[in-house]
């Protein structure tokens, strides 16, 4: 062993075994080796000013720099330019840093294995916590452990609490350190989950009273809608305006204030903008409404009604709201096209039912004074006119049937009228509907006999169901046979008169 009190007197290129006492400086160029173990060590000037450490190779002939501190005070671990107070680097992705605890016994609850402070110093406070990570373990399966990491801030009052959590099942908890969700806020009501953007208080809230998710912005702030977005290129799809109106397919709203705008691009054919469905449970007729009114009780209502297992069965509705969850049907289409309005029949294209005492079942106007139009065209399958209920601008209608030369032919003069007109047998009576009135007219199939176009349907005619199916007649085709025996009588009596 060489001990001396003042280093300088020693000068030796000699290996030193045993103990070295020093007091004051070494000053050496080289390595301070340490040749004990297979592999020596050593302690040594780098590159520059910067101190090594490290191992010499399995035949000591060549350094292997293990830890390098640089003249700024960076602590480099496997690498040589540390860019920070301690930089850690590896070439195989090995782990940089390790935390370990020996437990005594057995882990039965949760673990601190240990941390990572943060503290700030200054004239007042020393070396105060202000934010910590800190690992902890618990007993898993078998002999394995569970790990969650946990994150701590200081408050004002320079009490550190965990503010966030990720537990062994990859859960996140804000607010909770026990998260059941992979982001599971744990607020507080009526407290802000996440900004979005906090200089504008946008973001998203649960309300545990309410228990609903809001997603929050300010029209104040100048915040002028929220964006709905799908795809790499987060391309729009939805959108809803400050002021409340919500587009779909476009990022212009075709309301004034709150509203719904659809919108699809595609160029032909037609697609669907709006689809509504509602899942039958044992089948029979369903639908769904679209309500409109100040409040359940108010308004109107268009309906969707179907059986949805029969493609064919279904149509519109349109609805007076008479109170809460109750409505009257003011018009129906239904899966054949016919239209009723006041009726759910549809026995007919347009069928009309009234209290006709206090209001009009059609009413046409004819908004020109002076032309002649038609109220109601009739027409044929090939599109030629049949006849019409016309206008000539004043206060009287005409009931038009065609009779014009060019739909005719087979014309020829029409003899003894008066003989068939003899055989008409009219009568006074009253229908069984309205016992109470006595009318003048003509029994359907004894008119039929004498004048078959002037009656409709078959005497005694019942449908498939056993229902009369009843005769109609047309009197006004019985003029050209009054006319006609006229003519013949207007003759007998010039005859007469000149004898």
């Amino acid at each position: 062993m060489t001990r001396a009190k003042d280093i300088s007197k020693i000068v030796t290129d000699a290996d030193l075994s045993g103990t070295l006492d020093v007091t004051g400086e070494v000053t050496t160029a080289d390595d301070i080796k340490f040749t004990s173990g297979s592999r020596h060590k050593f302690v040594g000037g780098g590159t520059g000013n910067n101190l090594e450490l490290g191992t010499y190779s399995s035949s000591n002939t060549s350094r292997d720099v293990h830890l390098q501190i640089d003249s700024a005070g960076n602590v480099g671990i496997g690498t040589s330019s540390p860019n920070s107070r301690l930089t850690s680097a590896s070439t195989d992705g090995s782990t940089g840093l390790s935390i370990h605890r020996t437990f005594s016994g057995n882990v039965s609850g949760e673990t601190t294995i240990g941390g990572l402070d943060f503290t700030l110093t200054d004239t007042a406070t020393s070396n105060q916590v202000v934010s910590r990570i800190s690992p902890v373990g618990s007993a898993g399966t078998g002999d394995a452990f569970a790990g969650a990491m946990r994150f701590y801030t200081a408050g004002t009052n320079g009490s550190i609490a965990e503010r966030m959590r990720i537990d062994s099942s990859g859960n996140v908890g804000i607010g909770t350190s026990s998260p059941t969700y992979k982001i599971d806020g744990g607020f507080a009501n009526q407290t802000w989950g996440w900004y979005l953007n906090a200089s504008y208080s946008s973001g998203m809230t649960y309300n545990t009273t309410e228990r609903s998710l809001s997603i929050h912005t300010k029209s104040a702030e100048n915040i002028d809608h929220i964006k709905f977005a799908t795809g790499g290129s987060a391309t729009e799809r939805m959108r809803i305006t400050s002021a409340g109106a919500m587009t779909m397919g476009t990022t212009t709203s075709q309301t004034a204030v709150s509203g719904i705008t659809l919108k699809n691009d595609v160029q032909s054919g037609y697609p669907t903008l709006l689809f509504l469905q509602n899942q039958p449970g044992t089948g029979g007729t369903m639908g769904a409404d679209i309500h409109m009114g100040y409040a359940s009780d108010y308004g109107s209502i268009l309906r969707f009604y179907g059986n949805p297992f029969n493609r064919r069965q279904g149509g519109f509705e349109f609805r007076r709201v008479t109170g809460s969850g109750t409505s009257d049907l003011s018009m129906r289409i239904n899966e054949d096209g016919n239209v009723g309005i006041g009726d759910s029949s549809n026995i007919a294209r347009l069928m009309v039912e009234s209290n006709f005492s206090s209001f009009t079942g059609v009413n046409i106007k004819n908004n020109h004074s002076v032309a002649t139009g038609f109220f109601i065209n009739f027409t044929n399958t090939n599109g030629t006119q049949a006849g019409g209920i016309s206008h000539n601008g004043s206060t009287t209608v005409a009931y038009n049937t065609s009779s014009d030369h060019r739909l005719k032919e087979n014309v020829v003069a029409m003899t003894d009228a008066t003989t068939r007109l003899k055989q008409l047998q009219p009568k006074r009576f009253n229908f069984i509907a309205d016992a109470d009135t006595t009318v003048d007219g003509f029994i359907a199939h004894e008119v039929q006999e004498v004048v078959p176009e002037a009656i409709t349907g078959t005497k005694d005619a019942v449908d498939d169901d056993g229902n009369p199916v009843y005769q109609g007649i047309d009197q006004s085709k019985l003029v050209p046979l009054l006319v006609k025996t006229i003519q013949e009588l207007e003759s007998r009596i010039v005859a007469l008169e000149t004898a």
